[in-house]
């Protein structure tokens, strides 16, 4: 739920919900414009924040942060 914006860019489900995985599954299934649009947004999503630049800009402001406090 940190990373998914339900409904555009994947589809969120509750733990040890199978009736709403399957339900899910058939909707994207009978919806393939549907599919195509949320995994090109999941796309451009990691790409766009999930990068080595990202993280390391990221773990930088960690580091900084944790040596500030001390």
């Amino acid at each position: 739920p940190e990373i998914i914006d339900n409904g555009v860019d994947g589809i969120l489900v509750a733990p040890k919900d199978s009736g709403g995985l399957t339900s899910s599954i058939l909707a994207l299934l009978d919806d393939p414009a549907s599919a195509k649009r949320m995994g090109e947004a999941a796309r451009q999503k990691v790409e766009s924040k999930f990068t080595w630049d990202v993280a390391a800009i990221q773990l930088k402001g960690i580091y900084e942060r944790l040596l500030s406090n001390h």
